[in-house]
């Protein structure tokens, strides 16, 4: 039987986490772009001040135009790599933290029936290991019904 989520935040704080420190470097990085076009930008127009007074007009124009350009490029190339990168992110984590989220559902599950059945995972998750050694652990002592520790 095939399992379907449909709530992509298991996990809200651990997910949100990690796409927010993931969106760190992004931003750094773009910033670092940014200023240095900026500054090549500047000293175009600072050696545009060595030109005669119509070549300097028409060179300051154009350059004005490309700094617009260049700013409307990095917002709105920003703005694409931050949705595409949070997209990616929160189904890289959603694959992460479901077999996690599975997993403690199931002991949950276990504990209050007392009733030991194995585990399974969906196929596209990560951490298949995982299932696998769970399901070897309640193989190997199913024959021992779980007890009841609480007196």
């Amino acid at each position: 039987m095939k399992t379907f989520r449909t709530k992509y935040l298991i996990n809200p704080e651990f997910q949100l986490r990690l796409v927010i420190l993931s969106f760190l470097p992004v931003l750094i990085t773009l910033s670092i772009f940014y200023f240095q076009s900026v500054t090549a930008v500047r000293e175009v127009k600072s050696l545009a001040d060595t030109l005669l007074l119509e070549e300097k007009a028409t060179a300051l124009m154009m350059l004005e135009t490309q700094e617009l350009v260049l700013g409307r490029y990095f917002f709105w190339s920003s703005i694409a790599v931050f949705i595409i990168s949070g997209i990616i992110l929160m189904i890289v984590s959603h694959k992460m933290v479901g077999p996690l989220y599975r997993l403690e559902k199931h002991l949950e599950e276990i504990n209050e029936t007392g009733e030991v059945k194995l585990i399974r995972f969906r196929k596209k998750d990560y951490l298949q290991n995982l299932e696998l050694q769970i399901n070897k652990m309640f193989s190997r002592h199913q024959d021992y019904p779980a007890k009841d520790t609480e007196k």
